[in-house]
């Protein structure tokens, strides 16, 4: 089923879903909870098969630096869902993760921990297509009270970290809600500067400003061997305040309704 990593599906317990894009009917996906539970010579396998798909989408080349950056992308999140095309082949994988928000009440922030779509594959939906998964799956089951007999509740955030407005835009079309910090608005509430206080010090990020939801320096470079660059101007505008070369980056926060 999975040309490129026929291993990899003999050993992973995974979750097969279809995956429909306005111009892709035949793609499937492959979901993966604990992929850091995997077997080593699975991880190298299946880091493998993704790393072109990484390497085209941020336009950098394969070495060894951006091999250990990709692999503890993958593998360091709580979920992993891998799209193949029709012949087996990886054009796109999306990671999710989740932070801690209030203990007592059972609320987490759900962390989308990253995402590479194949350049050829770009503009097509998928990248949405995958957040909608990641957002309406029962996802809850990669935590380890998902057994528990009273379920536990939707995450009252969602929050991504990225230097690229076009991930921004499309968190933000996927959702159907503006999330924080918006175009236009000087003020970001103070429930949202808590969670995103609660992201970066998930990652031991001291640089975050919370007024203003940027991170000066947290990635000490750029990620993508070419800048990326949004057509829309308010989201161009909106990221205009980073300096992706410094390793700038800005984490942006949905609030689901129930939330506030």
């Amino acid at each position: 089923m999975f040309a490129t990593a026929p291993g990899v599906a003999r050993h992973i317990d995974a979750q097969a879903l279809a995956l429909s894009t306005p111009r892709h009917a035949d793609l499937t996906v492959m979901r993966i909870d604990h992929p850091s539970h995997l077997a080593g010579d699975v991880q190298e396998e299946l880091l493998d098969s993704l790393m072109p798909v990484a390497a085209s989408a941020f336009h950098q080349a394969p070495n060894r630096d951006f091999r250990r950056d990709v692999k503890d992308h993958i593998f360091k999140p709580r979920g992993l869902l891998i799209v193949y095309d029709g012949q087996g082949n990886p054009v796109a994988f999306r990671m999710w993760d989740f932070i801690t928000l209030k203990f007592l009440l059972g609320e987490d922030i759900l962390y989308l921990a990253g995402m590479c779509v194949r350049k050829d594959y770009q503009g097509q939906g998928i990248g949405e297509a995958l957040l909608r998964v990641v957002l309406n799956e029962d996802i809850r089951r990669s935590l380890p009270d998902a057994h528990a007999f009273v379920p536990l509740p939707l995450a009252p955030y969602v929050a991504l970290r990225t230097q690229n407005p076009v991930m921004k835009f499309c968190f933000d079309r996927a959702t159907g809600v503006e999330s924080y910090p918006r175009i236009g608005e000087a003020t970001v509430p103070s429930d949202v500067q808590e969670v995103g206080a609660k992201v970066a010090g998930h990652a031991n990020d001291h640089a975050f400003d919370p007024a203003t939801m940027i991170s000066r320096g947290f990635y000490g470079h750029s990620l993508y061997g070419t800048p990326p660059v949004s057509p829309n101007p308010g989201y161009a505008e909106l990221f205009g305040q980073l300096s992706p070369a410094d390793g700038d980056s800005m984490i942006c926060v949905w609030r689901r309704q129930a939330a506030h």
